[in-house]
């Protein structure tokens, strides 16, 4: 497994009681580089649409792990 799907992965296993937590859903997680700077996305969806404070939960929550 290379380095970003290991990244991936370990993202996603992190994110799951997060998302649960908030009614959301991953749709998807990314590791890639552009220039010369790596970014760890990871998008989210509910049925009726995400919006900016759904986004707001997962990210600081998912910081505050990662930070950990």
């Amino acid at each position: 497994m290379s380095k970003r799907e290991t990244y991936e992965s370990r993202t996603e296993q992190l994110l799951m009681p997060i998302v649960s937590k908030h009614g959301v859903e991953i749709y998807d997680v990314e590791y890639v580089k552009e220039g010369s700077d790596w970014y760890l996305r990871a998008y989210i969806d509910k049925p009726e649409g995400v919006n900016i404070v759904d986004c707001e939960n997962v990210s600081r929550e998912l910081s505050d792990v990662l930070d950990a």
